[in-house]
Protein backbone atom coordinates (compact mmCIF):
# COMPACT_ATOMS: atom_id res chain seq x y z
CA UNK A 1 0.00 0.00 0.00
CA UNK A 2 2.70 2.59 0.57
CA UNK A 3 4.67 1.74 -2.71
CA UNK A 4 1.53 2.14 -4.25
CA UNK A 5 1.16 5.33 -2.21
CA UNK A 6 4.68 7.08 -3.09
CA UNK A 7 4.37 5.89 -7.03
CA UNK A 8 1.35 8.23 -7.08
CA UNK A 9 3.09 11.05 -5.46
CA UNK A 10 5.46 10.42 -7.97
CA UNK A 11 3.43 10.37 -11.14
CA UNK A 12 1.50 13.71 -9.49
CA UNK A 13 4.92 15.06 -9.30
CA UNK A 14 6.32 14.29 -12.73
CA UNK A 15 2.58 15.34 -14.18
CA UNK A 16 2.97 19.04 -12.54
CA UNK A 17 6.49 19.72 -13.70
CA UNK A 18 5.64 18.10 -17.31
CA UNK A 19 2.49 20.90 -17.12
CA UNK A 20 4.60 23.52 -15.73
CA UNK A 21 7.39 23.50 -18.51
CA UNK A 22 4.42 23.19 -21.39
CA UNK A 23 2.61 26.16 -19.73
CA UNK A 24 6.17 28.25 -19.34
CA UNK A 25 6.53 27.47 -23.42
CA UNK A 26 3.10 28.13 -24.79
CA UNK A 27 2.66 31.60 -23.14
CA UNK A 28 6.35 32.81 -22.62
CA UNK A 29 5.54 36.25 -24.33
CA UNK A 30 2.30 37.00 -22.79
CA UNK A 31 1.61 39.42 -19.96
CA UNK A 32 -1.45 37.87 -18.82
CA UNK A 33 -3.69 34.76 -19.65
CA UNK A 34 -7.12 33.37 -18.82
CA UNK A 35 -7.47 29.98 -16.84
CA UNK A 36 -9.50 29.11 -20.01
CA UNK A 37 -6.03 29.55 -22.24
CA UNK A 38 -4.41 27.77 -19.51
CA UNK A 39 -6.80 24.18 -19.52
CA UNK A 40 -7.35 24.48 -22.84
CA UNK A 41 -11.16 25.65 -22.70
CA UNK A 42 -12.52 26.50 -26.05
CA UNK A 43 -9.25 25.66 -27.83
CA UNK A 44 -11.96 23.35 -30.52
CA UNK A 45 -14.24 25.43 -31.02
CA UNK A 46 -12.93 27.96 -34.25
CA UNK A 47 -15.80 30.48 -33.88
CA UNK A 48 -14.82 30.73 -29.84
CA UNK A 49 -11.57 31.52 -30.88
CA UNK A 50 -12.32 33.91 -33.67
CA UNK A 51 -14.78 35.96 -31.21
CA UNK A 52 -11.89 36.26 -28.83
CA UNK A 53 -9.30 37.55 -31.20
CA UNK A 54 -11.57 40.04 -32.46
CA UNK A 55 -12.11 41.15 -28.73
CA UNK A 56 -8.86 41.41 -27.98
CA UNK A 57 -8.03 43.49 -31.12
CA UNK A 58 -10.81 45.96 -30.25
CA UNK A 59 -8.44 46.55 -26.74
CA UNK A 60 -5.04 46.44 -28.53
CA UNK A 61 -3.50 49.13 -27.18
CA UNK A 62 -5.12 49.86 -23.86
CA UNK A 63 -3.38 50.45 -20.34
CA UNK A 64 -6.52 48.75 -18.80
CA UNK A 65 -9.52 47.54 -19.35
CA UNK A 66 -12.60 46.75 -17.19
CA UNK A 67 -14.25 43.22 -17.34
CA UNK A 68 -18.06 45.72 -18.49
CA UNK A 69 -15.94 46.89 -21.47
CA UNK A 70 -14.80 43.30 -21.80
CA UNK A 71 -17.90 41.56 -22.17
CA UNK A 72 -19.68 44.13 -23.72
CA UNK A 73 -21.77 45.09 -20.61
CA UNK A 74 -23.13 48.76 -20.27
CA UNK A 75 -20.61 50.49 -17.36
CA UNK A 76 -22.77 51.76 -14.61
CA UNK A 77 -22.73 55.55 -14.60
CA UNK A 78 -21.43 56.88 -11.51
CA UNK A 79 -22.84 59.46 -9.99
CA UNK A 80 -21.77 62.75 -8.61
CA UNK A 81 -23.90 62.47 -5.29
CA UNK A 82 -22.76 58.64 -4.59
CA UNK A 83 -19.28 60.43 -3.37
CA UNK A 84 -19.39 60.81 0.67
CA UNK A 85 -21.43 64.16 1.99
CA UNK A 86 -19.75 65.29 4.93
CA UNK A 87 -22.36 67.71 5.77
CA UNK A 88 -24.54 64.83 6.58
CA UNK A 89 -22.61 63.23 9.07
CA UNK A 90 -24.22 63.43 12.87
CA UNK A 91 -21.48 64.38 15.47
CA UNK A 92 -23.17 62.90 18.06
CA UNK A 93 -23.47 59.67 15.92
CA UNK A 94 -19.69 59.79 14.26
CA UNK A 95 -18.62 59.96 18.23
CA UNK A 96 -20.37 57.11 18.89
CA UNK A 97 -18.72 54.95 16.84
CA UNK A 98 -15.59 56.48 17.26
CA UNK A 99 -16.16 55.44 21.20
CA UNK A 100 -17.19 52.35 20.00
CA UNK A 101 -14.47 51.32 17.50
CA UNK A 102 -11.63 52.16 20.47
CA UNK A 103 -13.19 50.52 22.99
CA UNK A 104 -13.36 47.57 20.82
CA UNK A 105 -10.20 47.96 19.52
CA UNK A 106 -9.02 47.93 23.24
CA UNK A 107 -10.69 44.59 24.08
CA UNK A 108 -8.88 43.49 21.52
CA UNK A 109 -5.38 44.35 21.97
CA UNK A 110 -6.07 43.13 25.51
CA UNK A 111 -7.22 39.88 24.34
CA UNK A 112 -3.61 39.47 21.97
CA UNK A 113 -1.80 40.54 24.61
CA UNK A 114 -3.08 37.60 27.14
CA UNK A 115 -2.27 35.07 23.85
CA UNK A 116 1.09 36.15 23.76
CA UNK A 117 2.10 36.29 27.76
CA UNK A 118 0.03 32.26 27.20
CA UNK A 119 1.98 31.31 24.94
CA UNK A 120 5.73 33.25 26.00
CA UNK A 121 5.07 31.12 29.06
CA UNK A 122 4.11 27.68 27.90
CA UNK A 123 7.07 28.40 25.20
CA UNK A 124 9.87 29.07 28.26
CA UNK A 125 8.42 25.92 30.00
CA UNK A 126 9.39 23.46 26.71
CA UNK A 127 12.40 25.15 26.82
CA UNK A 128 13.20 24.81 30.44
CA UNK A 129 12.24 20.61 29.94
CA UNK A 130 14.38 20.60 27.12
CA UNK A 131 17.41 21.92 29.17
CA UNK A 132 16.42 19.90 31.55
CA UNK A 133 16.15 16.69 29.42
CA UNK A 134 19.36 17.05 27.57
CA UNK A 135 21.67 19.13 30.25
CA UNK A 136 22.15 22.23 28.29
Amino acid sequence: MVTDRKTTIIRIGRHGRTRSTEARARFANQKSISSDQYFGRGEHDPQVQEETRARAREFAGATAISSNQWFGREEEPVSPTSSADLSAINIDTAKDIARRFIDQAGADYGALRNVVQTGSTKLADIVNDLQERYGH
